[in-house]
């Protein structure tokens, strides 16, 4: 073989080698770590209430999160309603 060649070929394995390393880091690091789960919880998070509104004045607070709406558990169809209906009754889970 050209010493040319040679070289490209130590080379190419030097890049194979790297590559190979990476991803047995990063397989042992999926397995003693885990990936990261998101759970989903049922109803919406209120982000944030302001100061002087309706919901603040019926005692909503941020970190609330509505599990139902006049009953019925919240779907796209409820929210809806919710938004048109602002007389509804909600069901609220407390977090502090």
């Amino acid at each position: 073989m050209r010493p040319e060649a040679w070289a490209s070929i130590v080379v190419s394995a030097g890049i194979i080698a790297n590559v190979i390393f990476a991803y047995v880091i990063i397989f042992v690091q999926v397995l003693s770590v885990g990936l990261p789960v998101q759970e989903a919880f049922p109803g919406v998070l209120v982000p944030e209430v302001k100061t002087f509104s309706a919901a603040s004045r019926d005692g909503l607070l941020s970190g609330d999160v509505i599990l139902s709406v006049d009953g019925a558990e919240l779907t796209e169809r409820i929210r809806e309603f919710a938004y048109l209906n602002p007389k509804s009754n909600f069901t609220l889970f407390k977090r502090g």
